[in-house]
């Protein structure tokens, strides 16, 4: 792949980085916010702004991965060593949660939710028909 001109790499690294404005970086790399809008329609500078902005996800997913282990064992020990115990509760539960998933709602039952509502028979059958389900 040819290389971007070095005011368009900088351009793409500024845009994936999203920490400029546009006019900021029309600025920065010396040409007008239109030159950055045309350079937007160019497949090669999209393709090089798309590529920067995954290296860049890619270096955060990796820095997170390996702080998580660190993370998880002082969350465990602060939930250990807390004094109180609706903390300690909370802590524990949002451990169980996150590895079992968290329990539904149990919904009662009351007259009107046992109710059976009978089906039309004329609906069912135009359904029937709609769908190509044969009757038994």
């Amino acid at each position: 792949m040819e290389l971007l001109p070095q005011n368009q790499q900088i351009a793409a690294q500024l845009l994936a980085s999203g920490a400029m404005e546009k006019q900021e970086i029309a600025k920065a790399v010396g040409v007008s916010r239109g030159t950055i809008y045309n350079w937007e329609k160019q497949e090669q500078f999209m393709e090089e702004v798309n590529r920067l902005k995954h290296e860049i996800k890619v270096f955060g997913m990796d820095m997170i991965a390996g702080k998580l282990a660190e993370a998880v064992q002082d969350y465990w020990r602060l939930i250990q060593e807390t004094d109180n115990d609706r903390v300690k509760a909370e802590g524990y539960q949002y451990f169980i949660n996150r590895n079992l998933g968290k329990p539904t709602t149990m919904i009662g039952m009351d007259e009107e939710t046992g109710k059976v509502n009978k089906v039309n028979e004329d609906v069912l059958e135009a359904e029937f028909e709609e769908w190509g389900v044969e009757e038994e």
